[in-house]
């Protein structure tokens, strides 16, 4: 179930490093925003998603 809202998402205390295994790459990932507006201009939702650096 996703979080309701931002204040619910986990913090930087809650991760712990770990070692990665040999051979292995870590990827980066960022978070990218939407701020969706209706046709009178009013912001009708504000999206949020963590998306993982692809590289093609």
């Amino acid at each position: 179930m996703p979080p309701s809202s931002f204040d619910d998402l986990p913090g930087p205390s809650d991760y712990l490093p770990i070692a990665l295994r040999k051979g292995k790459k870590a990827i980066g990932c960022k978070w990218v925003f939407f701020i969706k507006v209706n046709l009178d201009g009013i912001v009708a939702r504000l999206k949020a998603r963590l998306v993982a650096k692809g590289y093609a």
